[in-house]
């Protein structure tokens, strides 16, 4: 059953709002992944036996959960999109105004998230260097990169809709 339009939009802001906050806590553990890394690092540098067993196995995990959030992120946002476009458009803002500015609001800290977590993805890939490590790092890279691109998406699709505000 397709949703109507208010809840498409309130779906797409509550998603956003839940990204925000799974970007947050996707940050931190990246941060705590740096300083693991960090001590991997002197560790292979120095030929000592690689104490943090299991780095590889979290690291993976935690690059799994971010790339089900892209990918989660990705269908809202296309799901009002397309609900937005098939409906009269200035009708649908002069409706939902205080919807879309809430959006709009939840979307450039979802936008400052995504590029933190991709600033995240340069810093650990630039320290890893020459590791013998496993590390799915092309993944973590998509993911970084889409929901980087699902940001601007949301973006511009609440810049689209202010055009229509009288």
């Amino acid at each position: 059953m397709p949703l109507n339009e208010e809840e498409t939009i309130t779906k797409l802001f509550v998603q956003t709002e839940q990204c925000d906050g799974s970007l947050r806590a996707a940050g931190e553990d990246f941060a705590r992944f740096y300083g693991r890394l960090e001590l991997i690092v002197k560790q292979h540098r120095r030929r000592m036996p690689v104490r943090d067993g299991g780095f590889q196995d979290d690291f993976r995990a935690a690059v799994a959960q971010l790339r089900a959030l892209a990918d989660t992120a990705q269908d809202s946002w296309q799901a009002a999109r397309s609900c937005y476009y098939a409906s009269d458009r200035a009708a649908f803002v002069r409706e939902h105004r205080v919807a879309i500015k809430q959006l709009k609001s939840a979307a450039v800290s979802f936008h400052r998230r995504a590029g933190e977590i991709y600033d995240v993805y340069k810093n650990l890939s630039a320290l890893c260097g020459d590791l013998p490590l496993r590390l799915n790092w092309w993944l973590l890279e998509s993911s970084a990169n889409d929901l980087v691109k699902t940001a601007v998406s949301i973006s511009a699709l609440t810049r689209n809709m202010e055009k229509y505000y009288e």
